[in-house]
C-alpha cells in the first residue's frame, strides 16, 4: 500500500493530528534516552514549547519537525491519508475477525506490514502498531511482539479513538484468555464494556459477552458464563455470522458441561457436529473430545471411548481426552488399555496434575498404597485449585474404591461423604 508522501501540511491542524505527531514525537524521543530537556537546548527550540507539542496542544513549525525528527533519526510523511486508510483496514480487519477469516486477515496484515518503514513514520503509527497487534494475536503468536506492543499502549492508548481502544482491549482479552491469564483477560474486557454506552455498538458487545462466557467457563463458573452467552447469541442469532453463530454454541455446549448438564450438553453437540463436515477441523476435533467426556459422565463408558478414539482418529491431542480414555477403560476393567494410556502419556505428554491423576489410576490398579494416597492428595488439592470439579469428583470415588478394598470404612465413609456433598453442591 505505497503513499506519496505530501510534507507538512500544517493547516491539517486538527486536535486529533496534533495529539498523534506530539505523541510520535515524544515516543521517538524516549525510545533515543534523551530528555525533554536535553533535546530543546541541543535543537534549540523552547521547552516549553517542544512540551505542549509533545502533548497535542501545538503543531510544531514546519522547519522544527523536519529537524525534530533528523535528530531523532528518523522522518515524517504528513499525510492524514495514511491514517484513514489504516483506520479503514482496521474496521476491515475487526469485521473478518467476527467470522474467523483468519486467511483474509493475515493477507491484509501482511500487505500492511510490508508498508512499515511508511506507516512508522506518518500520523498512522498508532494505528498501524494495533494492526500489528491484532496479526501477532490472531495468525502469527509472537508473544514478545505482544508484550511489546501491549507496553507501547499501555503509555500511549490515549492517543487512540474510542473504536481503536475498543479493539485494542477486546484483543487483548482474548489473547489472555488463550493465556489462561483470566484476571487480566477478564481486566481488558472490563475496560472494553466501558467505552461502550448502553444500546450502542451491539455487536462488540455481543462479543464481549461470549468472550466473557468463555473466560467465566474456563474458571468453572459456568453459570454465570451461560447468561452471557445467551446474550450473546440473542444478538448474533439474527446475523449472517455463521462460523460466530456455531462457535457460540459450542460454547453454550460447555457451559452445560460445567453446570453438570451432561445429558442436555450431549445433545447440544451431537446437534452442532454436523456444521463441520470437515472431521479433522479443530472445532470438529473439540467437539468429538467434548461428547467423549459427555458419555462418560454419564458412565456410558463404551462411547465415551468411541468418540475418544474418533478425535484421536483425526488428530486431536490432549491430556484431556486421554484422561476420558484411560479412565473410560478403567471402569470397564481394561486394565492393560488403561495402562498402555498411561504410559504413552508418560513419554509423551508435559507433566501437569491431570497427569498425576492417570498416574493415580495406574497405583489403584497396581495397589501401591503409599503412592496411591499421597497422589491422591496431590490431585485433590490441584483439582480444587483449578475449579476442575470432575476431576476432583473422580479422584474421591477412587479413593472411597481404595478403602472399600482395604476394609477401612471409616476412611472410605469419611471420604464419601465428601463425594456427596461436592455431588450435591
Amino acid at each position: 500500500m505505497p503513499f506519496t508522501p505530501n510534507f507538512f501540511q500544517s493547516q491539517d491542524n486538527t486536535e486529533e493530528l496534533k495529539s498523534i505527531l506530539g505523541a510520535l514525537i515524544k515516543y521517538r524521543r524516549i525510545e533515543e534516552s534523551m530528555s525533554l530537556s536535553f533535546v530543546a537546548d541541543i535543537l534549540h527550540i523552547n521547552k516549553g514549547y517542544l512540551s505542549e507539542a509533545e502533548n497535542g496542544k501545538r503543531f510544531l513549525a514546519k522547519k522544527h519537525i523536519q529537524t525534530l525528527f533528523d535528530f531523532l533519526g528518523s522522518s515524517f510523511v504528513d499525510s492524514p491519508a495514511i491514517l484513514y486508510q489504516l483506520r479503514a483496514s482496521l474496521d476491515q480487519i475487526f469485521e473478518l475477525s467476527i467470522d474467523f477469516h483468519y486467511e483474509k486477515i493475515q493477507e491484509l496484515c501482511i500487505d500492511i506490514l510490508k508498508e512499515r518503514v511508511t506507516y512508522e513514520s506518518s500520523y498512522g503509527f498508532f494505528t498501524f502498531h494495533l494492526i500489528e497487534l491484532i496479526y501477532e494475536i490472531l495468525i502469527h503468536h509472537d508473544h514478545e511482539t505482544i508484550e511489546k506492543i501491549e507496553s507501547l499502549f499501555s503509555a500511549y492508548a490515549g492517543i487512540l479513538t474510542t473504536t481503536e481502544k475498543t479493539y485494542l482491549f477486546y484483543f487483548l482479552a482474548e489473547y489472555y484468555i488463550r493465556q489462561s491469564d483470566f484476571q487480566k483477560g477478564e481486566g481488558y474486557i472490563q475496560q472494553a464494556y466501558s467505552l461502550l454506552k448502553t444500546g450502542m455498538h451491539p455487536k462488540i458487545f455481543a462479543l464481549l459477552q461470549a468472550l466473557e462466557a468463555t473466560s467465566l467457563c474456563h474458571q468453572g463458573q459456568s453459570g454465570k458464563a451461560f447468561l452471557q452467552i445467551t446474550k450473546s447469541l440473542n444478538y448474533f442469532k439474527n446475523t449472517l455470522y455463521f462460523k460466530r453463530i456455531v462457535f457460540i454454541h459450542y460454547i453454550t455446549g460447555i457451559c452445560l458441561l460445567g453446570m453438570r448438564l451432561f445429558e442436555e450438553a450431549k445433545q447440544h453437540f451431537t446437534n452442532l457436529l454436523p456444521n463441520f463436515p470437515d472431521p479433522d477441523s479443530v472445532m470438529a476435533q473439540s467437539i468429538l473430545a467434548h461428547l467423549s467426556w459427555c458419555y462418560l459422565l454419564i458412565q456410558e463408558y463404551e462411547k465415551a471411548l468411541t468418540y475418544a478414539n474418533m478425535a484421536f482418529e483425526h488428530g486431536a491431542d490432549s491430556i484431556e481426552l486421554d484422561v476420558c480414555q484411560a479412565f473410560s477403560f478403567f471402569s470397564l476393567k481394561q486394565y492393560e488399555a488403561c495402562l498402555a494410556v498411561v504410559e504413552r502419556c508418560a513419554n509423551e505428554k508435559q507433566k501437569s496434575y491431570l497427569f498425576d491423576f492417570l498416574q493415580l489410576i495406574q497405583y489403584k490398579i497396581e495397589h501401591s498404597e503409599p503412592d496411591f494416597l499421597q497422589t491422591a492428595n496431590a490431585v485433590l488439592a490441584q483439582a480444587e485449585k483449578k475449579k476442575n470439579k470432575e476431576i476432583e469428583k473422580m479422584t474421591l470415588g477412587l479413593i472411597v474404591n481404595f478403602y472399600e478394598e482395604s476394609h477401612q470404612l471409616d476412611q472410605s465413609h469419611l471420604h464419601l461423604k465428601q463425594l456427596t456433598q461436592l455431588l450435591a453442591a
